[in-house]
This record gives C-alpha cells, sequence and structure tokens, in this order.
C-alpha cells in the first residue's frame, strides 16, 4: 500500500507546482492569506453507508478556475465505521455484504473547488478531485475513488467555516460501487 501513496504523491508533484497562483481579485475562501488549513467531520446520511464517519484534514491554496476564485486542495482523510446499522437489505445481499464489516482506512486526495456566488462573505462553491484508499472496501470495490464536494460557507476574518455534502464513488471501475453520500461541516484558518 506504501507504494501506491508514493506513486500518487509523485504524480501530484508533476502535476502541480506548489505554488499559490495570483489571482486577480480577492478570493472569498482566503481573504487577503494565500494557504490555508481546514478540518472537516463528514456523516453517511444514505441507508447504505449509514454508519460510517470520515474526518479530513486539508490544506489548500487560492487559485483561478476560468476566472472563478478556487482552491487546489490536498487532502488526508480518514473512514472508519461499519455495516451493522445499513437499511438497505437488498443492496447487502446483492454485493454478500456481511452485517457489521469494519471499515478503518486511511486516504490521501486531490481537490479543484471553485466558488460560483460570494455574497459579502457568504460563499457557495463544488469541488472534484481524485482519491486513492488503502484498500477496497464494502462500499467502493477499487482504491481509486472521485470524491465530489458542494459546500457553503461563511469568511470571518482569518477564519472560515462550511457545511457541506460529500459524495465518494469509484465511478464503476469494479462491480462494487455503493458509492457514500454524506453531510458535514468544516473549521479551518488562512495564514
Amino acid at each position: 500500500m506504501f507504494y501506491r501513496f508514493l506513486i500518487f504523491f509523485i504524480i501530484c508533484l508533476a502535476v502541480g507546482s506548489a505554488r499559490a497562483e495570483s489571482v486577480p481579485h480577492q478570493n472569498p475562501m482566503f481573504g487577503e492569506f494565500e494557504n490555508a488549513f481546514r478540518m472537516d467531520g463528514f456523516y453517511a446520511i444514505d441507508g447504505w453507508a449509514d454508519r460510517i464517519a470520515t474526518l479530513m484534514f486539508t490544506y489548500s491554496q487560492p487559485n483561478s478556475f476560468f476566472r472563478l476564485p478556487g482552491r487546489r486542495g490536498l487532502h488526508v482523510l480518514r473512514i472508519t465505521g461499519d455495516t451493522k446499522g445499513a437499511k438497505d437489505m437488498s443492496m447487502r445481499r446483492e454485493y454478500n455484504v456481511q452485517t457489521g464489516s469494519r471499515i478503518a482506512q486511511w486516504a490521501v486526495g486531490l481537490s479543484q473547488e471553485v466558488v460560483f456566488w460570494s455574497p459579502g462573505n457568504f460563499y457557495f462553491g463544488a469541488g472534484i478531485g481524485p482519491f486513492v484508499k488503502e484498500q477496497k472496501n464494502d462500499f467502493l470495490g477499487s482504491e481509486w475513488m472521485a470524491g465530489e464536494r458542494v459546500f457553503v460557507g461563511y469568511s470571518f476574518g482569518q477564519f472560515h467555516a462550511e457545511l457541506a455534502a460529500q459524495h465518494f464513488s469509484d465511478g464503476h471501475l469494479n462491480q462494487l460501487n455503493n458509492g457514500m453520500n454524506s453531510v458535514g461541516i468544516a473549521v479551518g484558518m488562512s495564514f
């Protein structure tokens, strides 16, 4: 597994620069700052993965995407939970998943997020990016997955808070692709 993470980070270094790009206007997620740390807590809301929690740590930098203010992020996630509370018995039978299957694994990923509208200190946006996790599990049959996120945030000086909805899926790279939908909150600090 170590080699997958190593290859992923080498690709990340080759594809993107670590230097923040200058944007012609102030980015509502950063204000006057060029870096940010954020911590997100998500809890699964769908019937299949309803006892799964995700804790995500993010380092990000401001950029622009088609002249919209954005941020490029590097994420480290911890996904934990079980299938004891899974409500969808038909999916469990279809994929032969055992009740009480335990999940506890790390994942890393990249993202590009964009703000579409920012009235005052509020901002609304969405993002997408590739992620790789330690191993296959009962919800995603591949180590590779895509993460999509929509969010509403409020910036107060150097700090910001967000409400977000997150979806992880492996895009049917394997037969098993239940995906995981979750909602959560995030708090961050720009510097």
